[in-house]
Order: C-alpha cells, then sequence, then structure tokens
C-alpha cells in the first residue's frame, strides 16, 4: 500500500514539475508571442494591401479577369505565408520551419506529377492570356479544329466550330502546335480548279478568269492573284486560280467563293469556253460471232 502511494506522490510531482515547466516557458515566451501576434496582423494587412494593388496593376496591362483574380490571390498567399514563417522564426520555433518547408516541398513535387496535365492546362492558360495570340470572337484553326473563340479559362479554349458545335480544347495543345489566327489581317485566299478544252485558246482564257475575278467587290491584293495551268488531262487543260477576299467570318468566305464560281462559269458562257467532261471511247468488233 505504502508503495502505490509513493508511486502516486511520485508521478503527481512529476506531472506539476512538468506543468511549471511549460507556465515558465510560456512566461517566458510572452514577449515572443505579443511580437509574433503584431508581426502575423502586420502580414496580413501587407497581403491585403499587395492583392489589391498587384489586382490593379494587372488591370492596367490585361483585361482577363481570371490572370487578375488568379495573381492578385497568389500574392496575398505569399506575403501572408512569408509573415507565417517569420512569426515562427520569432517564436524560436526553427525546427517547425524546416519541417513545414520540406512538407511543403513533398507535396507540391507529389501533386505536380499526380496532376501533371491539369498543370500543364494551367501554365498554358497564364501564358495565353498574357501573349494573347487571339481574342474572343476571333477566328483561329489548331490542328484539325477550326472555328470562333467563344471564351477562355484556365484549362481550355471553347472553340464554336462552323457546324455549330463547341470544342473544348486543351491550353497545352495552343503552345504545343500552330495556331492559325484568320482576324488579325482579316483576309484569306480562295483556291479554285477547273479545267478548259485543249482546243481553246489558253492565254484568253487566263486573261479572262483573271479580269473576271478582279472586277468582283471583294476581291483584293489583286498583285497577288496567282494564275497557273497545272497539268494536260485526258481531256482538258487543269487549272487553278489563287485570290484574296476581305474575311469577316466563314459565311463571308463561302459567299466568297460562290460569287467567283457563277462569274467565271457566266464569263466561259459568253465567250463559248467549255468545261469538258472525261470522255471514254468504246471500241466494238465485229466478227463471224457477232459484236465481241
Amino acid at each position: 500500500m505504502a508503495n502505490i502511494i509513493k508511486q502516486i506522490e511520485d508521478s503527481f510531482e512529476k506531472a506539476s514539475t512538468k506543468i511549471f515547466e511549460w507556465i515558465d516557458s510560456f512566461i517566458i515566451m510572452l514577449p515572443n508571442l505579443f511580437v509574433g501576434i503584431i508581426v502575423l496582423i502586420l502580414f496580413y494587412i501587407l497581403a491585403r494591401l499587395s492583392k489589391k494593388g498587384a489586382f490593379k496593376l494587372l488591370g492596367k496591362t490585361s483585361h482577363n479577369t481570371v490572370i487578375q483574380i488568379l495573381a492578385s490571390n497568389f500574392t496575398f498567399y505569399l506575403v501572408f505565408g512569408i509573415g507565417i514563417f517569420i512569426v515562427l522564426t520569432v517564436l524560436d520555433l526553427q525546427k517547425t520551419v524546416t519541417s513545414l518547408l520540406a512538407g511543403i516541398g513533398v507535396l507540391g513535387l507529389a501533386l505536380a506529377l499526380a496532376f501533371q496535365e491539369i498543370v500543364s492546362n494551367f501554365i498554358s492558360g497564364i501564358i495565353l492570356a498574357v501573349k494573347k495570340p487571339f481574342q474572343i470572337g476571333d477566328i483561329i484553326k489548331i490542328q484539325e479544329n477550326m472555328g470562333t473563340v467563344n471564351r477562355t479559362n484556365l484549362r481550355t479554349v471553347v472553340i464554336q466550330n462552323f457546324e455549330g458545335q463547341e470544342l473544348y480544347v486543351p491550353n497545352r495543345l495552343f503552345i504545343q502546335n500552330p495556331i492559325f489566327n484568320f482576324s488579325i489581317l482579316r483576309s484569306r485566299r480562295i483556291n479554285l480548279e477547273s479545267r478548259v478544252s485543249h482546243k481553246d485558246d489558253l492565254e484568253f482564257v487566263e486573261d479572262l478568269i483573271v479580269k473576271t475575278l478582279k472586277s468582283l467587290e471583294g476581291v483584293i491584293h489583286h498583285d497577288k492573284m496567282i494564275f497557273t495551268y497545272t497539268e494536260f488531262a485526258e481531256s482538258a487543260v487543269k487549272f487553278e486560280i489563287r485570290f484574296w477576299i476581305n474575311y469577316p467570318n466563314e459565311q463571308a468566305f463561302l459567299n466568297m467563293r460562290n460569287k467567283a464560281i457563277i462569274a467565271i462559269k457566266k464569263a466561259f458562257d459568253q465567250h463559248g469556253i467549255t468545261i469538258p467532261f472525261p470522255i471514254r471511247s468504246l471500241d466494238f468488233k465485229y466478227g463471224e460471232e457477232g459484236i465481241k
């Protein structure tokens, strides 16, 4: 019984000693804790001011709201995070700081590997927002996808193609592949192919087509128009005409191509120029048993 009482007394004494040590440590740390709280409040205020300043500064250089919000939030957490590390140092918790930094590094590496494609699209979205290779409403082509840019975010670019469907193209593809932007210069080339008879005057045909297209409203860059005969076919001589038009949208392109074909056909009809079709000759041989 005496041993049990002695063990209880020893345990109580150790606990009391530990509690008093904690109290002494807390009292000793009080000045640093007070300084740490003040530093943390100051850095919180500084982080808020930095966030507003970053948002206003980016507003002068970029009209992309997503980038402004992202950059301002990143500035806030960066400044406030620095404040937290300073407070931990003031409280003499260097080991905690070291462990925290190591943990953040390991966590960041793990997340980067696990969400590699998401991170790639995210970073590509930031690059696109800064470089601005296209704007909302521009007609662009990326790989086999062509249409009008409807909206963008930090993961995808939404394109409405000319069939009316929306395409969600990952941002990283715009960094890895060429982008054709048809809205910057507002012009586009039309290539037309056809054929004329071997009996037609080829120089006259060339001069007629060039004059016909130059007279059409909407055809531009007359000096860049190219007419070439491309091949002696079985029943005709093939040619190609390349000319430039104003290009506000795809409908204008289709309308202008339609007008050009009609104008060339009318010019051919007026001057007796034919567009021959392939001809096949059938050779019939007669023998004793009839037609072979």
